[in-house]
């Protein structure tokens, strides 16, 4: 069965290391990058996110920064900026509340959000 575009990029997630605007892997926003190209009327809000331990330590919103970091890459191969937006969360819409390792790492990220 084929998902519709707005559940295709819902899925999709793109994941940070502690403290970095880079992503940690960028097969995730290739594919997002075709799905856009093929489907040019889907407006997409980027949101970003970082872990609460990330929140304390650091004076700047590394949430907005990994958000506006994937716009940037979306918009130099080839989508166009009015297709885009893009937002920080901060640390205010974890994915995981346990507060393991593993939990923290899951809260670093980038997700898609269709328009």
């Amino acid at each position: 069965m084929d998902l519709d575009v707005a559940t295709q990029v819902g899925h999709k997630v793109v994941y940070f290391n502690k403290n970095a605007v880079t992503p940690s892997s960028g097969s995730v926003v290739r594919e997002l990058i075709d799905l856009l190209k093929q489907n040019p009327t889907v407006r997409v809000e980027i949101v970003g996110h970082m872990d609460k331990v990330e929140q304390k330590e650091n004076i700047k919103d590394l949430s907005a920064d990994r958000a506006k970091g994937i716009y940037d890459y979306l918009v130099k191969n080839g989508i166009p900026a009015a297709q885009l937006s893009y937002k920080g969360m901060k640390s205010d819409d974890p994915a995981d509340t346990s507060g393991t390792h593993e939990s923290l790492a899951k809260n670093r990220r980038v997700n898609f959000v269709v328009k």
